[in-house]
């Protein structure tokens, strides 16, 4: 207990945070807040953060999959939902190049050349 009394804890990281769910994540968010709590922090002085790619709520099947994430965080951090922040990602489709290069094969003769760099 005495290592996280008076840190200067500054950030929470908590990876795949839609595994944190049921008697795990309670137990878990009741830690999120006992280490805030020891290390003398408010929720406004840590910042919480939760990568999921698939956070949603399992038994509404309303499509709003922010809501349900700025919910989750909310409880799992225990901070106020309207200072939840998300943040998403979007893919940008690549175009590559249509016209190639072929580099032109080596001259000279492969075995000759060969044979003078494995020389000793």
């Amino acid at each position: 207990m005495s290592l996280f009394a008076g840190a200067p804890l500054k950030y929470l990281v908590f990876d795949e945070a839609h595994t944190y769910q049921g008697a795990v994540g309670a137990e878990v968010a009741c830690l999120v807040r006992r280490v805030r709590a020891l290390a003398g922090k408010t929720p406004d002085e840590v910042t919480c953060i939760g990568t999921s790619a698939t956070l949603a709520d399992p038994d509404k099947d309303t499509g709003d999959n922010e809501k349900a994430a700025k919910r989750f965080a909310s409880r799992f951090f225990g901070v106020d939902e309207k200072k939840v922040t998300l943040v998403g990602e979007s893919y940008v489709a690549r175009e590559w190049p249509k016209a190639t290069h072929q580099t032109a094969p080596p001259l000279g003769d492969a075995m000759e050349r060969a044979q003078r760099l494995l020389k000793p």
